[in-house]
């Protein structure tokens, strides 16, 4: 009796010395917040609001167009291992470059420990659209024989300088292009509204034509509504 009750003792004692396991606790990730949003970057703003009991190998950002899940394998911004002292809440961002202008994405943030990677809540953005500048065929200044004064006004910038700017005209087409006749300026506007004047030359006496303004950025070419002026007749004939 004597030895059972020697054994028992010894194996509870040996048991109580056993370090307890210790379970192991994750990161815990806040959902990204969206700034600075312009046609091609944006701004992700993450926090590790708990650290957990795990060494956090590697932190960060993830984000696709087609993903709605990013992980691992879609674009990502590491952000290197977080240091033993940090405490929660660990406040982070980053500068995202290289996006598609007008394109959805998804992001979320992760952190990889040795118990894999965790990510926190999806969320969902949109970059900017590109615009272009605002562009209005304004009125008949003077009319001759053989020429016109035409005037037409940019009225708004777009995300890009203006490369161009003038107006069109066409006896056939009653949606005139840069194809067509045109006279215009070369240059960026600086101000807006512009309001600017070209003349039409080379115009057959008695005929009428269709015009309109147009402004060239970003290599695109934006057209103004079309009006139409009729030339004089050649009273000298």
């Amino acid at each position: 009796m004597k030895k059972i009750l020697s054994f028992t003792f010894v194996f509870i004692a040996l048991n109580s010395c056993k370090p307890k396991e210790i379970e192991p606790i994750p990161p815990t990730l806040a959902t990204i917040t969206i700034s600075e949003t312009t046609i091609s970057s944006t701004r992700f703003s993450g926090a590790i609001t708990d650290v957990g009991n795990q060494s956090i190998t590697d932190y960060g950002f993830v984000y696709s167009e087609t993903n709605t899940m990013p992980t691992l394998t879609d674009l990502k911004i590491s952000l290197g291992a977080i240091s033993a002292n940090n405490v929660a809440p660990f406040n982070f961002s980053e500068a995202i470059q290289g996006l598609k202008a007008s394109t959805n994405y998804y992001a979320r943030c992760y952190a990889t420990t040795k118990l894999g990677t965790i990510f926190g809540p999806t969320i969902s953005f949109k970059t900017a659209d590109i615009i272009q500048p605002t562009i209005k065929t304004d009125a008949i200044l003077l009319i001759f024989t053989t020429t016109a004064k035409l005037r037409g006004i940019v009225e708004a910038k777009g995300t890009f300088d203006v490369s161009e700017y003038g107006i069109c005209w066409s006896a056939s087409n009653n949606l005139p292009t840069t194809n067509d006749s045109k006279s215009s300026k070369e240059k960026n506007v600086s101000i807006f509204p512009t309001i600017y004047s070209e003349d039409a030359t080379n115009l057959i006496p008695n005929t009428s034509y269709y015009f309109r303004a147009f402004v060239v950025s970003n290599g695109i070419t934006t057209y103004g509504n079309t009006l139409t002026f009729k030339t004089l007749v050649n009273k000298s004939l």
